[in-house]
């Protein structure tokens, strides 16, 4: 687990399988390859040098009010907090102790620096995850204007048209797998849902149900998530959605053309 200036960010659990699951703030799976990414830097620790101890240097370097604890647990129960303090942009180094010691030490921020890790790093939220070929219907709603991408059950091949024309495929494939990467960039219990700005809906082949994801504007840089209508408590960059919109524009403008 991290907690930054006091407060607790997230914690990660291991299920003994490999499996890593977040548990705070929220209970889902975590990414595993962000977890192991973090466990390596973390096996890499090496005190620098020693600097001092006492309260006087607590304050000094930082570690009396610390900016990030890091709590480690293994399989037998053992527990380590680590706490970290001022960072020295000039060395490139960040001030540290270890629970139970009175040593003061320093790390290199090149081996772990704590500022890397938050729970949007962990987030394995996606909404969709859908091979394309399982797909009938792309519908992308912006506002209140729609743009419908077709299956062309009669071509052999794989085609999808758009208003009665063949649309690039090499243009649509780059767009669906943009669709596809909208995934989670942080979470924010916040979210009650709203207008949303834009909706994507995919018709599939043998399911009688579409899969309908919508994106509530959160601020300047962000959208809220909804997943069939049900508000989820992430959020997305706006630059994701940019570029949907972008690839359906590039898309529309060839059928013109």
């Amino acid at each position: 687990g991290l907690s930054i200036a006091g407060e607790r960010d997230f914690m990660l659990e291991g299920d003994g399988s490999g499996k890593w699951n977040i548990v705070y703030p929220l209970q889902t799976e975590a990414r595993g390859d962000a977890v192991v990414e973090m466990l390596e830097d973390i096996a890499e620790i090496k005190i620098k040098e020693f600097v001092g101890s006492g309260a006087e240097d607590l304050e000094r370097f930082g570690l009396k009010t610390p900016a990030f604890t890091l709590e480690l647990g293994d399989k037998n129960r053992s527990r380590q907090t680590i706490r970290f303090g001022n960072v020295d942009e000039e060395k490139q180094v960040i001030y540290m102790q270890s629970a139970g010691s009175e040593d003061i030490c320093t790390l290199s921020l090149e081996i772990f620096d704590p500022r890397r890790f938050k729970i949007a790093e962990f987030l394995n939220e996606a909404p969709l995850s859908v091979a394309i070929d399982e797909v009938n219907k792309v519908t992308i709603i912006e506002d209140d204007s729609a743009v419908e991408f077709l299956r062309d059950a009669s071509k052999a091949a794989r085609t999808f048209t758009c208003g009665g024309k063949a649309v690039n495929m090499e243009q649509f494939t780059t767009l669906y797998i943009n669709i596809m990467s909208l995934s989670a960039e942080g979470y924010d219990p916040a979210n009650t849902g709203g207008t949303p700005h834009l909706t994507i809906i995919l018709e599939l082949k043998d399911k009688p149900d579409p899969i309908t994801v919508q994106f509530v504007s959160r601020d300047d840089l962000s959208y809220y998530m909804m997943t069939n209508g049900e508000p989820r408590p992430f959020f997305i960059a706006v630059r994701k959605i940019d570029l949907i919109k972008r690839w359906r524009d590039r898309i529309l403008e060839g059928l013109d053309e």
